[in-house]
């Protein structure tokens, strides 16, 4: 069973691994390494730990196997949601719900991956882009009770315009500074890739321990 469709980290300032919600919206910080635009976070020039987010591949099924590991080792993530999941003509609408409602309570950061995953740089109005981010904003607050704070662009696709309407809605702009790309790559593939970054980045020991963890369970999960 594919169970992540992407894990990214990004570099920030504590020596745990932490949300994104753990930065109180101070991104002043963050270095850009021309993978995305200015103005969307990627890394940081702290080294320390990382942020552990997931995309679009949080199914009912991945959720009940991967939520357990996570809060018995403590470590929180961002999943970023396609809207459309929560939308009650869905055919599992009941079950996403359930799960997204799970992650919250546990303490995970709920975001969002657009409505329907386009590139988000080819649709043809503002109100087009508008329209995939208000209303995957709308499910999501009326899943948890809160809006989202972070979009994460389908493909990292990314404009100026998408930026000005992001930041029109309250929205920061997340990229990633490691894909695991576990969506077409074995586990070990993953893993290896992985354990390559973080020895360039030379992270702190209890950060290894974490991250270590983490790929753990992607091992056991798969």
């Amino acid at each position: 069973m594919k169970l992540l469709v992407l894990l990214a980290f990004i570099c920030v300032s504590k020596c745990v691994v932490a949300t994104l919600e753990s930065l109180k919206h101070d991104f002043s910080g963050f270095a850009i390494n021309k993978r995305f635009p200015m103005g969307v976070v990627e890394a940081c020039r702290e080294p320390g730990t990382v942020t552990l987010t997931f995309d679009d591949g949080m199914t009912p099924r991945a959720m009940q196997r991967l939520l357990p590991f996570l809060k018995e080792h403590n470590l929180p993530a961002t999943i970023f949601l396609i809207g459309n999941t929560l939308d009650p003509s869905h055919w599992n609408y009941r079950e996403n719900v359930k799960a997204v409602e799970m992650a919250a309570k546990d303490g995970h950061i709920i975001a969002s991956h657009s409505w329907s995953h386009p590139d988000m740089t080819s649709l043809p109005s503002d109100e087009a882009v508008k329209d995939e981010l208000l209303k995957t904003m709308k499910v999501i607050e009326h899943v948890i009770g809160a809006y989202p704070r972070y979009f994460r662009p389908p493909m990292g696709a990314t404009d100026d315009r998408l930026l000005r309407i992001c930041k029109e809605l309250g929205l920061t702009v997340v990229g990633w500074n490691i894909n695991t790309e576990d969506w077409k790559n074995p586990p070990e593939m993953v893993i290896q890739n992985v354990r390559e970054e973080l020895d360039r980045a030379r992270p702190v020991p209890e950060l290894q321990r974490q991250v270590h963890l983490y790929l753990f369970c992607l091992l056991t999960l798969h």
